[in-house]
C-alpha cells in the first residue's frame, strides 16, 4: 500500500484512467466506474479544503506581515516621542516600561581586559 496521501493519490488516479480508458463499462469487485469516481470525489475534497486552507495561511501570515512592518513603526515613533517629550524622555519609567534601558542605568561599555600571563595593574 502506498505510503503517503500522495502516494495514494497517484495510485488512485492511476487506477481511475486505466478504468476509463480500458474498460468504462466493466464491474470489478462489485466497484463500477462510477462508484470508484465518487469515492475519489470524496478523497479529493479534503485536499482541495487544505489547498483553500494553505492559501488563505499564506494570505494571513502576508498580511500579518505587511501590518506588523507599520505597527513597529508606531512604535518607534512612539518610543522617539517619549525620548523627545519634556515630561518623561529616555531616563522614565515609561521609557524603561517599553523595554529600553533607562539612561542613568545605562553602563559605559568601555571594559579593558587584562591579556594572560601579565599582572594586572592595581
Amino acid at each position: 500500500m502506498a505510503k503517503t496521501a500522495k502516494d495514494r493519490q497517484k495510485k488512485y488516479k492511476q487506477y481511475q484512467q486505466a478504468l476509463r480508458n480500458l474498460a468504462p463499462d466493466k464491474t470489478f469487485g462489485r466497484i463500477t466506474l462510477a462508484e470508484f469516481e465518487a469515492q475519489i470525489a470524496k478523497s479529493e475534497a479534503p485536499r482541495a479544503d487544505l489547498e483553500r486552507i494553505d492559501d488563505e495561511k499564506k494570505a494571513a501570515e502576508a498580511k500579518i506581515e505587511f501590518e506588523d512592518k507599520i505597527t513597529m513603526k508606531m512604535c518607534d515613533k512612539i518610543k522617539n516621542g517619549v525620548v523627545d517629550d519634556d515630561d518623561f524622555g529616555d531616563d522614565s519609567a515609561l521609557y524603561e516600561s517599553l523595554g529600553y534601558v533607562r539612561k542613568s542605568e545605562r553602563k559605559s561599555g568601555l571594559t579593558r581586559k587584562n591579556k594572560k600571563g601579565e599582572p594586572s595593574e592595581q
